[in-house]
């Protein structure tokens, strides 16, 4: 498959050929620096064109690949693929890593971890310039300036954070778009095998489906949350100045202080957001392409397996053990499908929270207007701390109210690890 391929360099853009020894070295490599062949190549490819961008050995440091990404943004960070067409790099800043089991604890935890570290890789440059340069306009004579100047400087600066989104989030789609086909793929191929499933391993229309929404809409998510913290930003240097000036501040202080709130503010997200998005983002990955497999046997439900130990939350708990129609879940997917606003999507597919009532009670609910109740917590195997133990919860909702309500497969809040099995 390599002599299909038309190679190319970067910046200028230069027809290499198809040889990969010519192309190799002209992009500098000798035949002492060459990579082994069974190291394996890493290509970054275009997919509109199917053709490779540039080539890195599968050993490069990840500093260096780095650098030159940053130096060529607009090309790097998109499919990855060896020079023979097998897929071995998913991401300039991970390993050759061999098949990960997404069905299991240990294998989402740690294609969770991949994801989490591929979306920092791709942000946390920029996220730092972007603040950097809001702060740049901030050193200003506070004390001697109008009301309306002040708010023109504080717009000045989020206009550095408003343009993060259009520029990080290109890389962010792509690397969901990627992960995505790898975790639905590898979930059908191993609940095949595991469950002894009569169905085709390749991944069929739905499963495309499935790509396409958990990558578009957690790439929604991202981009609304971006919006909404600059927002709040804005709005809070603006009180805070006013307040500082109040208090009688002077320049340098007003200054320092309002440099200090921007690069500590939630612009800049921190490793725990990104390990909250990319848990979501595997989970729902994984739920729904084990439901569309199940779907594709014939089975008719599907169990909840929560992963107990001593951080557990009482709602995995409370749903560890309950079946559920994969024909109803089937339909929710198809309602939710067709959302692009991430509050309705929120809406139609609530997690599940934890809250106390007027008595005093510990409460599991279904957010809504009105919120139902899903059940109460008689004795919190969570707060004990209990490994294995589900605890006790009394007056359940129905398995009917709650997926009425949007309940479907997990996840069923943040950091959530519960998966499902096929039931009968």
């Amino acid at each position: 498959m390599a002599g299909e391929l038309t190679y190319f360099s970067v910046a200028p853009l230069v027809d290499l050929g198809n040889r990969r020894d010519v192309a190799l070295r002209a992009l500098g490599w000798t035949r002492m620096t060459m990579p082994q062949r069974s190291l394996g190549y890493v290509v970054v490819v275009d997919r509109a064109l199917d053709r490779a961008i540039l080539r890195f050995p599968a050993r490069t440091p990840y500093e260096d690949v780095l650098r030159c990404a940053q130096v060529q943004r607009g090309i790097l960070g998109r499919a990855l693929c060896s020079i023979d067409g097998k897929t071995l790099f998913r991401h300039l800043w991970s390993p050759v890593e061999k098949r990960i089991d997404p069905n299991t604890p240990e294998g989402f935890l740690k294609i969770v971890n991949r994801v989490s570290r591929a979306l920092r890789g791709v942000t946390a440059d920029r996220e730092k310039e972007a603040v950097e340069r809001a702060i740049a306009g901030l050193d200003v004579d506070w004390p001697n300036l109008t009301a309306a100047d002040r708010a023109q400087v504080v717009r000045a600066a989020n206009q550095a954070l408003q343009g993060l989104p259009r520029i990080v989030m290109p890389e962010i789609r792509e690397t969901l778009q990627v992960e995505a086909e790898s975790i639905v793929k590898e979930t059908r191929r191993v609940s095949a095998r595991t469950f002894d499933l009569a169905i085709e391993t390749a991944p069929g229309a739905l499963d495309d489906r499935v790509v396409g929404f958990v990558a578009t809409s957690q790439g929604n998510f991202i981009t609304d949350e971006y919006g909404r913290r600059e927002k709040r930003l804005s709005e809070d240097a603006r009180d805070l100045v006013a307040q500082w000036l109040a208090e009688g501040l002077g320049r340098d202080a007003i200054s320092s202080q309002l440099a200090h709130h921007y690069a500590t503010s939630g612009v800049r997200r921190s490793r725990f957001y990104w390990d909250i998005v990319a848990a979501t983002f595997v989970n729902r990955a994984r739920s729904w392409g084990q439901v569309s497999a199940y779907r594709d046997a014939g089975i008719e439900r599907y169990r909840i397996v929560a992963v107990l130990d001593e951080v557990t939350t009482d709602i995995c708990r409370f749903r560890h053990g309950r079946t559920f129609s994969v024909t109803r879940a089937i339909e929710q997917f198809d309602r939710v499908e067709r959302l692009r606003d991430p509050t309705r999507i929120k809406e139609t597919t609530p997690w599940l929270a934890v809250r106390r009532d007027d008595k005093g009670r510990r409460v599991i609910v279904v957010p809504g207007d009105p919120p139902l109740r899903a059940a109460i917590v008689t004795e919190s195997a969570e707060l004990a701390g209990r490994k294995d133990a589900v605890g006790t919860f009394e007056k359940p909702a129905s398995t009917n109210a709650l997926q009425s309500a949007g309940i479907g497969p997990p996840p069923f809040h943040g950091l959530c690890r519960t998966s499902i099995v096929p039931e009968g």
